[in-house]
């Protein structure tokens, strides 16, 4: 609005300067002439007041009508009645005798016709007086007068859409009288009638012939009918057909590209499908903000699009009916934080206070038992068979492993904290270091104790039980799969304990995407739980009893049911349903789908399954209860009160369970009139699952023999592999040399998946230890002999003390690698290739018509070249010579995805990435913008020192690997790296920064551009004693080959330089020295370089020192090998170029920036995010 009234005054002051007569009357007449269709109210007021207004009254007027306009919700009624203004406005622009826009002078003061921002205005007899003719302001009866009037949709919007020249009431929308005589006025029960004629004008478009762009959040591309919008396109030939929200498939004519200016800079509209048939320009949201990093917040009357990195408005739009429009104005005020508003109202808060939205916690401890939750929970509604009511759960949160203690009062509480204490101590030679609970009266009596053994206790907040949340959903876990094993197997309430105490044996065992899809059993005793010893619950089973009996003639076993899993014994808990004595037996025979509580069973025969036969007992934790209820709760000797705890077990046999589907006639039939399966006689089967089945899905890599052998799969791969080596007489059974040394083997197990995570093979691997598998080794023969134990499963039983010899090389032998590689290079060499000097794991293959290139890592092999014919007559020498199996084009190596769009070539890991974030725990981490803050650098002396740096070294060890594709963290994880020996929580917190940026860019990485250019230009950069601790610099470059990034370093220089020159020196003979490897690359590449290499460095005191040798006198502390570089420039073969800081590429690589300049430099280093390609689309 204050852009409308400084234009008015700028024309009005314009005409005034030419000596038109205009009175304020005539500017006010002027002012509301131009308004839009939603002042129309306003003007209405205005026009009928008794006593005139003043100009500056009306602006101030204006400015708050605006203000309620914009905090006024519009409603359904009047989002009609402005649509349908609209329509007719539009309709009626070209009617005959209607001159829009035209104002005649017909009254006192009359001037000749002036033009006014291409409409021709005068002034009227009588004030204030309007006529209905197409705009033009006539003569009337007199002053305060208002007849309806018409304006074009060009500058001014229509004020009413009534008829005959009369106003119409705001009040009931009749025409002949205003609001102030309308008799409904003061009846606030009136509901105007809606005219359905202007209810049915709203279907017709309102927007056609609409050039602006409209925000739309469902459009995956950006869309627009009218190709002028393009600035470039080209036709679209593909089959690819555009999905509009009726059904229809529209056509696609052409793609292109156009920009939107903004404040400060412009956007770009890329891949901007041209769709004739559409009638608005749309703009998609998503790709609106990936192409340009940017935001886009709406509010209830708008849009403002923002700058993601500075937060700065470039762009904002109006709701148009119902619609986001783009405006072409700079943004205002309007559109700030709407919690600004609320500073107004703060009285209101002490009746309006209502309880914060939760986040999701993304801490959790670094080691076992650093913090353990707490919660009691209770009154059980019915008393437990050994007079428990309540039961208390301490929860883990490293390994969220639990431990439930039964309890027949509340102030038990603190006697059984005391022996869980204990316990941790005894069992994991660690101590308890957090405890969180709530502030119940139970755990009020914890803070003197854990005060004395040094324990520090958080507790939530009053009635904020949502702080202690890791608690109570195992609380709700625990209840839920309880009562399910109650109902499922029909037992008796007053049997919850163990159906609790089983719950939670199963919860501990059962994989969790917290912990990466591992058990907490694992986590905590880092070693499978023995998954075959689990039962179905409830079931009929018969214990081994003779032992008991009284005399010869007593049965040796009765019928009893499955409860439970004892903690103190390996074995079954079984109750006698007879007596209600609970035996405890290992030795128990199942019929896992027969219930004795339930009713008769409908599946006949039971099935039988045998007793599973324990191999490797291991020591448990015991955690007795015994002493926390009263002594008569036990019927005899051997019911025994447990409580759930961790009890490791294997198993070399799993005993199967079988399926069985229920007879359909035993099956009730419904009495409701509803026509059903059941009515038909149509019955779902039940289908019973092995718990095998499930806990191996995905399927895991094991870490020993002994647990791979549980698993059928590991088995025949096992199998497989063995079979392989021995078909291919890889060794022979001797006895063992007493002058040899007999080498130890074992199974490595390994999961080789697809770029998108599927398993693709299952790779077995008898090896020597600590060596990577290559499967094409075994054909090479040994150069000394080796003598290996035979492999763990598969020892010859009529030779058991054998061992091999081998005869063949076998993976991880060290002579294997090198001898694969004189195997394999003599055959290109034979074939006419030749090996390169700057990288020997490259061959070069030649002729006058093409060219081969072949890249060996190990046994993985890529091949390209000019000659498809050629590749193909390659390929089959290989596979005749050797094991090949041919993965067609390449997509995936070595962990680096390869997307080949046609138009660029983009390297990344996302994959590679999505299991480091799974290692770290960190998948459902937050993202950030940086991977490291700009701010203080990190030093030795940050934070505390890590008791176990284990995880801190595998995680920087892995990011290392990312930065194959990823440049943008070269600097970040080479810092990190520094601090390999003694890394401290502050550095962990780093790191998991790292993660998370790479969660925010997961399909970020390397785009290579065609170019027509061969140039290799460099930038260099360093910063000079920049380390904290020992001052030493930090210096990097980056080299561009046709204008893409092919190389590039961040290191810590490894002596002190004296001066920033120095520094900036030694980083340029770093890059000097790169630029020379590459350059005889090309050379064996056949590549022509004309130019010489251009080094860009904004140090002017380098620049200055590499080309002038007289300047060698101030520089004598600099060693002699680096000066290479001048002998470089004179050479003429290294150019050596000053460029300003702001331009310096290579400063990514040698300091954490502002996020602004990071994401900057980012895109300057081509790290971009993997393009979408359409089917169809234009390829080179």
């Amino acid at each position: 609005m204050m852009e409308y009234l400084l234009k008015i005054k700028s024309i009005l002051d314009n005409l005034l300067a030419i000596g038109e007569n205009i009175t304020e009357q005539d500017r006010i007449l002027y002012l509301l002439a131009g308004l839009r269709a939603e002042y129309n109210s306003f003007v209405i007021t205005v026009t009928s007041g008794h006593e005139p207004l003043s100009l500056e009254e009306i602006h101030s007027m204006l400015l708050t009508h605006e203000n309620r306009l914009e905090q006024q919700h519009t409603t359904e009624e009047t989002n009609l009645l402005q649509a349908n203004i609209t329509t007719m406005n539009i309709q009626g622009h070209n009617k005959k005798n209607q001159k829009s826009g035209q104002f005649k002078a017909q009254g006192r003061g009359n001037q000749n016709q002036q033009q006014f921002n291409h409409q021709n205005f005068g002034r009227g007899r009588g004030r204030g007086h309007y006529n209905n003719n197409g705009g033009n302001f006539g003569h009337g009866p007199g002053r305060g007068s208002f007849n309806n009037h018409s304006y074009s949709s060009g500058n001014f919007n229509n004020v009413s859409g009534g008829s005959n020249g009369k106003p119409q009431c705001q009040v009931c929308g009749k025409y002949g009288h205003i609001a102030i005589n309308c008799y409904h006025r003061f009846d606030q029960t009136y509901q105007p009638t809606m005219n359905n004629h202007l209810a049915a004008m709203v279907a017709t478009p309102s927007t056609v012939g609409d050039e602006s762009w409209y925000m739309d959040t469902g459009a995956t591309h950006h869309l627009t009918p009218n190709l002028n919008k393009l600035n470039s396109h080209t036709p679209f030939d593909g089959s690819d057909k555009v999905m509009v929200g009726n059904g229809n498939r529209l056509n696609i004519s052409n793609i292109g590209h156009s920009t939107i200016s903004s404040a400060s800079r412009s956007l770009n509209l890329k891949n901007i499908l041209h769709v004739p048939q559409l009638t608005t320009n749309l703009i998609s949201v998503n790709r609106l903000c990936t192409d340009n990093n940017v935001t886009v917040e709406f509010f209830t009357n708008g849009f403002v699009v923002k700058d993601q990195a500075s937060k700065k408005a470039l762009l904002q739009g109006n709701l148009n009916y119902g619609l986001y429009k783009l405006s072409s104005s700079a943004p205002s005020r309007r559109y700030q934080d709407p919690d600004d508003n609320k500073l107004a109202g703060r009285t209101s808060l002490t009746t309006k206070s209502h309880r914060l939205p939760f986040t999701l916690s993304e801490s959790r401890a670094s080691q076992p038992f650093a913090l353990v939750h707490s919660d009691l929970w209770g009154p059980a509604p019915v008393v437990g068979t050994n007079g428990a009511r309540y039961f208390v759960l301490f929860v883990d949160d490293h390994t969220r492993f639990s431990w439930l203690y039964l309890l027949a009062s509340k102030d038990q509480a603190i006697s059984v904290f005391l022996q869980f204490k204990v316990m941790i101590e005894t069992q994991f030679d660690t101590k308890v270091r957090m405890l969180q609970t709530d502030w119940g009266g139970e755990f009020q009596a914890f803070t003197n104790t854990l005060c004395k053994f040094g324990i520090l206790h958080r507790v939530s907040c009053p009635s904020t039980s949502q702080q202690n949340g890791h608690v109570e959903r195992k609380h709700r876990h625990v209840v839920e799969v309880g009562l399910s094993l109650l109902a499922h197997a029909s037992i008796p309430l007053k049997y919850w304990l163990f159906a609790f105490q089983s719950a939670l044996y199963l919860i501990n065992r059962i994989p969790s995407s917290v912990l990466n899809f591992s058990s907490p059993y694992k986590t905590l005793y880092h070693c499978l739980p023995n998954y075959s010893f689990l039962r179905v619950y409830g079931c009929t089973c018969y214990p081994f009893l003779r032992p008991f009996n009284r005399h010869k003639f007593s049965y040796r076993s009765v019928k009893c049911t499955f409860i439970g899993y004892s903690s103190k014994h390996k074995g079954y808990l079984c109750l006698n349903m007879s007596n209600g004595k609970i035996h405890i037996s290992r030795h128990v025979i199942f019929y896992e789908l027969d219930f004795p509580f339930a009713k008769p069973s409908t599946v006949q025969p039971p099935c039988r399954v045998s007793p599973t036969h324990c191999a490797i007992p291991l020591a448990a934790p015991i955690t007795p209860i015994s002493s926390l209820l009263p002594s008569s709760s036990s019927p005899s000797s051997e019911l025994v009160p447990i409580s759930d705890t961790s009890v490791s077990i294997s198993s070399s046999e799993v005993a199967p369970i079988p399926t069985a589907q229920p007879s359909s006639s035993h099956v009730p039939s419904p009495c409701h009139p509803m026509t059903t399966r059941a009515k038909n006689g149509i019955f779902k089967p039940k289908i019973f699952l092995s718990p095998t089945e499930t806990i191996f899905h995905p399927l895991c890599e094991p870490n020993s023999f002994k647990e791979a052998v549980k698993v059928p799969e590991w088995q025949q791969a096992m199998h497989l592999e063995f079979e392989a080596l021995m078909s291919n007489k890889t060794w022979v059974l001797v006895p063992p040399p007493p002058t040899q040394n007999i080498i130890g083997c074992r199974w490595v197990y390994k999961l080789k998946y697809k770029p998108d995570g599927t398993v693709n093979a299952i790779r077995h691997v008898w090896w020597r230890k600590d060596f990577i598998k290559l499967p094409i080794l075994i054909t090479l023969k040994p150069s000394v002999p080796c003598f290996y134990d035979t492999a763990p499963g598969f020892v010859d039983p009529s030779k058991p003390n054998f061992v091999c010899k081998l005869t063949k090389a076998l993976y991880g032998l060290k002579q294997a690698p090198r001898a694969w590689f004189t195997k394999l290079s003599s055959a290109l060499v034979k074939w006419g290739f030749s090996m390169s000097q700057a990288d020997t794991s490259m061959f070069v293959y030649c002729n006058n018509s093409a060219m081969l290139v072949v890249l060996v890592y190990v046994d993985d092999i890529i091949v390209t070249g000019s000659s498809s014919l050629l590749i193909e007559q390659l390929i089959s020498s290989l596979n005749s010579c050797f094991a090949l199996k041919d993965l067609g084009p390449l997509n995936f190596f070595l962990g680096i995805e390869v997307l080949n769009s046609g138009s660029s070539l983009h390297l990344s890991q996302a994959k590679y990435i999505c299991d480091l974030l799974q290692r770290a725990g960190l998948s459902e981490s937050k993202s950030m913008a940086s991977p490291m803050a700009a701010g203080p650098v990190l030093s030795i002396s940050d934070g505390t020192r890590l008791e176990d740096p284990t995880l801190y070294r595998s995680l920087v060890g892995a990011l290392q690997y990312c930065t194959i594709t990823r440049p943008d963290i070269a600097y970040t994880v080479n810092k990190l790296c520094q601090f390999m020996h003694a890394p401290t929580s502050t550095h962990l917190q780093a790191v998991k920064r790292v993660f998370r940026y790479l969660k925010g860019s997961l399909f970020y990485g390397l785009s290579f551009q065609p170019s027509s250019s061969l140039d290799l230009i460099a930038y260099t950069d360093a910063n000079w004693a920049s380390c904290p601790d020992d001052r030493r610099s930090t210096s990097g470059y980056c080299i561009f080959f046709g204008g893409n990034l092919v190389s590039w370093s961040a290191s810590k220089q490894k002596v002190v330089s004296r001066s920033s020159t120095e520094s900036e020196y030694r980083g340029l003979a770093n890059a000097a020295a790169e630029l020379t490897w590459i350059q005889s690359l090309l050379k064996e590449l056949f590549v022509p370089l004309f130019q010489p290499f251009v080094l860009y460095c904004d140090n002017l005191s380098t620049t200055y020192l590499a080309a002038n040798p007289v300047l060698h006198s101030r520089a004598k502390h600099v060693e002699f090998d680096y000066h290479f570089v001048r002998e470089r420039v004179l050479q003429k073969t290294l150019d050596v170029r000053f460029l300003p800081s702001e331009d310096q590429v290579a400063d990514i690589l040698t300091k954490a920036l502002s996020t602004q300049r990071f994401l900057h430099l980012r895109s300057k280093l081509t790290v971009l995010s993997r393009p979408v390609c359409l089917r169809g689309m234009s390829r080179s």
